[in-house]
């Protein structure tokens, strides 16, 4: 049982790192928009289509990475719970995720337009538009 439970930590290790990892972007994203922000405001830099492309494509580059660390995540979940059903003698210690790619859940484009992930980004991005047509009304 013992070699069961190391190998059930090791995996839980690496979806804590991965979890961690999706947390930390979602925290860029906003820090990130928010200096900005921040900047245009502060320098009167008049909002045009181009600042509104520099400001949506960290963006969409951080979408992508979050989805690749959603995907690691379900993959090594997958692991986590075969290895939960095994017995102790077939304990292999293998951290292989190979195998659960085929799994239409942990399909990377299934991922990237789940209802935690898309949403989170097309709503920064429907707000940086609105706020670049607000501001370009006012000022």
């Amino acid at each position: 049982m013992e070699n069961k439970i190391k190998h059930l930590e090791f995996i839980q290790g690496i979806i804590n790192r991965t979890a961690n990892n999706s947390f930390l972007l979602k925290g860029w994203t906003v820090t990130l928009l928010t200096v900005l922000f921040v900047f245009v405001t502060r320098e009167m830099i008049d909002l045009n289509f181009l600042c509104v492309l520099v400001a949506i494509f960290p963006i969409f580059i951080f979408w992508l990475l979050d989805s690749f660390f959603l995907q690691k995540e379900r993959l090594y979940r997958d692991l986590y719970n075969e290895v939960r059903l095994k017995n102790e003698d077939q304990i292999d210690f293998s951290l292989d995720i190979e195998k659960f790619k085929e799994n239409k859940q942990n399909d990377y484009k299934n991922i990237l337009f789940s209802k935690t992930i898309w949403s989170f980004y097309i709503l920064l991005m429907v707000t940086i538009i609105l706020l670049a047509l607000i501001a370009k009304f006012i000022f």
